[in-house]
């Protein structure tokens, strides 16, 4: 697995390039042909844990192998693909948790932050990968990187906060620099 979503697929022995499912891929070639499930018994909480019928899965490897089949759509549902079916998932926040922050660098030797998210995945902080930063309901602010599929991974607050420790001002906006960009951090910038 590559250390980072945007390094790339690695060639397999032979010189061919290793596919991955993709499920938006397969959603556009097999519309229409594939078994719409409902709502599947499977859930995520906010806390980024995976349960089936309202148990916890306490398998890492289980649930990162049911979210490499996971995407968002436009509206914001979750949906679980298999080149056969498709059934929504229950998410109460986000689909992932950022849980690790890195300092990097992007192709260029610009700096770059770096987030894992509970599933062992990095993702680079880039025009790519942005951060959005959300005014919760319940007041405070809620980080939240994109990652692929539609998907998101909220920060958690120890990583926000050792993030927060490379902020800067720019235009009297409080915010960072990554892969040549700026991405506030602040709900209102």
């Amino acid at each position: 697995m590559p250390a980072s979503r945007d390094e790339g697929k690695k060639a397999a022995p032979g010189g061919d390039r290793r596919t991955e499912f993709d499920p938006l891929r397969t959603l556009e070639v097999l519309k229409g042909e594939r078994a719409d499930c409902g709502t599947l018994s499977l859930s995520i909480d906010r806390r980024g844990n995976w349960y089936y019928r309202d148990s916890l899965i306490g398998r890492p490897e289980l649930a990162a192998l049911f979210a490499r089949s996971l995407y968002r759509d436009e509206r914001g549902r979750h949906w679980l693909i298999t080149p056969f079916e498709q059934g929504l998932v229950e998410v109460e926040d986000s689909a992932f948790l950022a849980v690790g922050l890195r300092l990097g660098s992007s192709t260029f030797g610009m700096r770059r932050f770096e987030f894992q998210t509970n599933m062992g995945v990095w993702y680079g902080l880039s025009a790519l990968h942005p951060l959005t930063i959300r005014r919760m309901p319940k007041g405070g602010d809620a980080p939240y990187l994109l990652t692929e599929r539609g998907l998101e991974a909220r920060l958690t607050q120890a990583v926000y906060l050792e993030l927060a420790k490379y902020a800067e001002i720019e235009n009297d906006v409080w915010g960072i620099w990554s892969d040549g960009r700026f991405f506030t951090l602040d709900a209102l910038g």
